[in-house]
């Protein structure tokens, strides 16, 4: 008994070898850190973590390490939830930022919150282009009332200077 096996055709093989990536013109860059909006019912937490990772250069010409401003929030409906925080952050440095649903959900209601992390250019003393120093890795977590942790969003792709304001 022999073993069949599909051998694919010479026109399939042709194809195959001349097929490329599909591209698409995309005038508008897409959003960092797009978590989408996560609801934030009373109880809750929200805690939106940034992470600056080890990107070179990591240092200036005078040594010191480069440090990237990050600025994190919340919004509902283009306007600020809660407080924000903006920060100095160095390679394999960590920020956090969390918002409280029992301060902001009224009635026992939850509330859409859309975490939103903004990356400044590195901050130099130097010549040095430390751009690609400052990329941020995110991830956002829910804590139930008693602070464990019930669910966590990363976004696959790092927050750069260059990328687009969300």
């Amino acid at each position: 008994m022999h073993a069949r096996f599909a051998v694919p055709s010479l026109l399939t093989l042709a194809l195959l070898a001349a097929a490329r990536p599909a591209a698409a013109f995309n005038p508008q860059p897409d959003p960092p850190a797009r978590l989408g909006d996560i609801t934030l019912a009373a109880g809750q937490t929200l805690r939106l973590n940034a992470h600056l990772t080890q990107q070179l250069p990591a240092v200036q010409r005078d040594g010191t390490p480069v440090a990237c401003q990050v600025t994190l929030s919340f919004e509902h409906g283009g306007r600020g939830i809660g407080r924000s925080l903006i920060g100095l952050l160095r390679p394999g440095q960590n920020a956090r930022l969390d918002l409280v649903g029992n301060e902001h959900t009224g009635g026992g209601q939850s509330i859409p919150a859309q975490p939103c992390i903004k990356v400044l250019p590195a901050v130099q003393n130097n010549a040095l282009p430390a751009v690609q120093a400052c990329a941020v890795a995110v991830t956002l977590e829910v804590l139930d009332e008693r602070g464990r942790v019930t669910a966590i969003v990363a976004d696959p792709r790092l927050v750069t200077p260059d990328s687009a304001d969300q």
